[in-house]
Formats: structure tokens, C-alpha cells, sequence
């Protein structure tokens, strides 16, 4: 199983991701032409962090029924990507914060922002 350092430096990744695909959007932008950043062309979880956050959530579900919903391997290929940055978020969550009614309103509003993504990318 994944340790929460080895998540934590996942985060760390993903930021360093996201800074470098808005840098070259910018780069693009610069050069006259209009780009429009597509979330799924831009693969923001490696395939081992998501193998690693549903792991977590197979092995902790039991422990947090939300996080069952975080679930995203049934999901088709373009809209997993987008469903995954919010699992490794959840995972995250649920694994640093003492369980709490605040940790599950988190968790909650997580869902919901991840279900509106999803959405939002179909």
C-alpha cells in the first residue's frame, strides 16, 4: 500500500504538472493561436498514483462508505483521468485528517466538486 509521504509527493507532482500544461497554454497563446485546455489531454495522475489511490479506496471503503463513490476504473478512459485527481484527493484527505464530522464534510463537497468535473468533461 501507498504510504501518505509517497501521496503527499504525488501532490507535489500534480502541481508541478499543472504549472507546466498552464505554462505551455500560455507559451501557445502567445504565438496568436486560441487554445482551449481540454482536462483529459493532460494526464495530471500517473498511471501508478492511480493505481496507488485505488488501492487505498478498495482497502478503506469499508472504513468511510463515501469513499466507495470515489471509484473511477469503470469509468471510460477519457473521463478516469478527471475522476482520478479527485480519488487522490479524497485519498488525501482520508488518510491525514482524524475522522471527524468535518473530515466527512470534506470528503462530501469532494464528491460533489469530482461528480460536476466529471460532468463537466463528458
Amino acid at each position: 500500500m501507498t504510504s501518505v509521504a509517497t501521496l503527499f509527493a504525488s501532490v507535489e507532482r500534480l502541481g508541478a504538472r499543472r504549472r507546466w500544461a498552464r505554462e505551455e497554454e500560455e507559451d501557445m497563446s502567445d504565438e496568436g493561436e486560441k487554445t482551449v485546455c481540454d482536462p483529459r489531454a493532460v494526464t495530471l495522475v500517473s498511471d501508478a498514483d492511480q493505481a496507488a489511490c485505488a488501492e487505498y479506496l478498495r482497502h478503506n471503503a469499508g472504513d468511510e462508505a463515501i469513499l466507495k463513490y470515489f471509484a473511477f476504473e469503470h469509468l471510460p478512459p477519457t473521463l478516469r483521468p478527471v475522476s482520478a485527481w479527485f480519488a487522490c484527493v479524497a485519498v488525501l484527505v482520508h488518510a491525514t485528517l482524524p475522522r471527524c464530522a468535518e473530515r466527512t464534510a470534506a470528503l462530501r463537497k469532494t464528491l460533489e466538486a469530482k461528480d460536476c468535473a466529471v460532468r463537466a468533461a463528458l
